[in-house]
């Protein structure tokens, strides 16, 4: 294992920005997975003074994730992430980080 990795797991063992969560592909057995969540922040100044604020239901439709390629090897569109009790469909996925060891997914309204 490289610093890297080492590194990468410290940061999705970390329970202040990482939590459990369940990823589901959409043929296959669901999987538990460890998973960074990015929601844009409502009070976030320049926003406000532009005067926008996003909803708590335009955030969690813009939606974003970082799951590891060691836990996810190949994610797909139609798939779903668990989080907190809420599913999330996989609307897009990004490219993999330059090192390859996470994958930046953009996630749809949840259910």
């Amino acid at each position: 294992m490289s610093a890297f990795d080492a590194a990468n797991d410290a940061r999705f063992a970390d329970p202040n920005l990482a939590r459990d969560a369940t990823y589901t592909p959409a043929a296959g057995a669901p999987i538990a997975v460890r998973v960074i969540k990015v929601t844009p922040q409502v009070s976030d100044r320049q926003f406000l003074q532009m005067g926008f604020q996003l909803s708590p239901a335009s955030q969690a439709a813009a939606a974003h994730a970082v799951v590891r390629r060691s836990e996810v090897a190949e994610p797909a569109k139609g798939d779903t992430i668990t989080i907190d009790g809420l599913t999330y469909p996989v609307r897009d996925i990004g490219d993999l980080d330059p090192l390859g060891l996470n994958w930046p997914l953009t996630l749809g309204k949840p259910s």
